[in-house]
């Protein structure tokens, strides 16, 4: 049997390499790797050169146990009062033990973290709402609490009202303050004007505006138009009818309210209303003489103009629009805001205290504006009650 001569060495993980190896001369046979015995080391103290290997694997591995179960004790520590809904895939994540599934832990696609608070002090609750915040929450409250009241005002009204309608329906004369409840109201703006064909290429607030003095302004083939239609509308949808038909005495509004109501209903009174006149602006909202209204107007009933031209007596009259205290009739005096509302406030008085329930009115941009705060197109047609009319609701300057 082959043997291996004394002081010999052999590696511990590539048996047969001759670096550091270092073998007797003999004759003797050399004996296979895979027989040969490991063999004790010389005692010229030679190394085995994978030992170091086998210290950086070893202290690899004691580090990434330490760094496994450190992670694993502090999770265990985490405060009870957060919990994350992503808690378990990473700890699945961080406990894999090979390339492949930490790979596959990383490409999982998961969702933000829920955080779900469960025991947390009270203290800490409050510190996270800042003071922009009270305010939002207070602004909010305040706001609750109008609507509410709003609403409770709204339904005491709504019952006053039905009880004033109730209470004049059943007496046989009934004053101004127990109708104003209980009247209804169809407001018309007048038909489109040569003026408004101006004004829609001539902006009127430009310092270079100029007035075109168009006294009275007429209606254009286009307002007629619209009247007309109007009048189709009125027939089948007024509901109950007006008894009674208002206009400005200004030409474009009296002739508008002919157009779509004589037809509709002819059996109507017809009656001018110098409060609800425009407010003066400009020459097209200077009006014209009552005889020539009565001319052109022969079915209309103007004895508020009368007493204007009886006023002065003679000769002369004093102009039923706003003149600025001058005689002449074609001057043009800008109307005051405040004479204008003081109007305003008239008018809702003068139709107060009338005896019909329901009223139809053609007037202009300016009266419903101030009195509704909408802007009235041509022709249009707002039903409404008394109440809801109030002076200043347009803002105007």
């Amino acid at each position: 049997m082959p043997t291996i001569a004394r002081g010999a060495s052999v590696g511990f993980f590539a048996p047969g390499r001759r670096h550091h190896q270092r073998r007797t001369m003999s004759s003797e046979p050399r004996v296979s790797p895979s027989n040969e015995p490991p063999a004790r080391e010389g005692e010229e103290g030679a190394r085995n050169p994978n030992v170091p290997l086998l210290l950086l694997l070893s202290l690899g591995a004691l580090a990434y146990n330490a760094y496994y179960y450190g992670a694993r004790w502090r999770a265990k520590d985490a405060p009870a009062s957060i919990e994350r809904g992503s808690e378990t895939r990473e700890r699945a994540s961080s406990a894999a033990t090979t390339p492949g599934d930490r790979a596959a832990a990383a490409t999982k696609k998961t969702p933000p973290p829920v955080v779900i608070i469960k025991d947390a002090p009270k203290e800490e609750l409050e510190e996270e709402v800042t003071e922009e915040d009270k305010e939002v929450f207070r602004e909010a409250a305040e706001m609750l609490l109008a609507a509410k009241r709003s609403a409770e005002t709204k339904k005491r009204e709504e019952a006053s009202s039905a009880s004033s309608a109730s209470t004049s329906s059943s007496a046989t004369s009934v004053d101004a303050s127990s109708t104003r409840r209980g009247k209804r109201l169809y407001l018309v703006r007048h038909g489109r004007t040569e003026m408004n064909d101006y004004l829609r290429y001539h902006d009127w607030s430009s310092p270079h505006f100029e007035d075109p003095m168009k006294y009275d302004t007429a209606l254009t083939s286009e307002g007629e138009a619209q009247a007309r239609a109007l009048g189709e509308r009125v027939r089948s949808t007024l509901d109950p009818p007006p008894e009674v038909l208002i206009a400005s005495p200004l030409s474009r509004a009296m002739h508008t309210a002919e157009l779509a109501f004589a037809d509709a209903f002819p059996e109507i009174p017809r009656e001018t209303c110098v409060l609800a006149r425009e407010r003066v602006f400009h020459a097209s909202d200077v009006g014209s003489h009552p005889a020539v209204l009565r001319e052109r107007f022969p079915s209309w009933r103007t004895r508020d103009l009368d007493d204007a031209v009886a006023s002065d007596g003679d000769d002369g009259w004093v102009p039923w629009w706003y003149h600025g205290g001058t005689s002449d009739p074609k001057h043009v005096a800008p109307e005051p805001i405040e004479v204008f509302e003081k109007r305003m406030h008239d008018l809702i008085a003068w139709i107060d205290a009338r005896e019909e329930t329901t009223i139809a009115m053609v007037a202009h941009w300016g009266t419903w504006y101030s009195l509704t705060g909408r802007e009235f197109e041509n022709c249009e047609l707002v039903a409404c009650a008394l109440e809801d009319l109030r002076p200043g609701r347009g803002a105007m300057k």
